[in-house]
């Protein structure tokens, strides 16, 4: 089992103005499960410009949240950064 925090983990536990419903999938959901998945078929690769890849989990959470809150790309990196 996989205990390492991903980088949307992280900025969670310092918000503080936790949306209930978000709160409530991050516990139902057995993201554990899905990201063996994801590791499985994601291949993590170096951009052009030499950034690494975020993780699959990461992009899975927020691939979850443009398609709960109909946001587009340029909407959803508004919100998350």
């Amino acid at each position: 089992m996989n205990t390492e925090k991903s980088f949307v983990d992280l900025e969670l536990e310092n918000v503080t103005n936790v949306n209930p419903v978000l709160e409530k999938i991050n516990k139902l959901v057995k993201w554990d499960r899905i990201n063996k998945k994801l590791i499985s078929k994601y291949k993590k690769t170096v951009s052009a410009d030499g950034r690494p890849a975020y993780p699959a989990i990461v992009m899975f959470k927020v691939l979850l949240l443009q398609r709960m809150y109909n946001l587009s790309d340029p909407q959803m990196e508004a919100v998350w950064f």
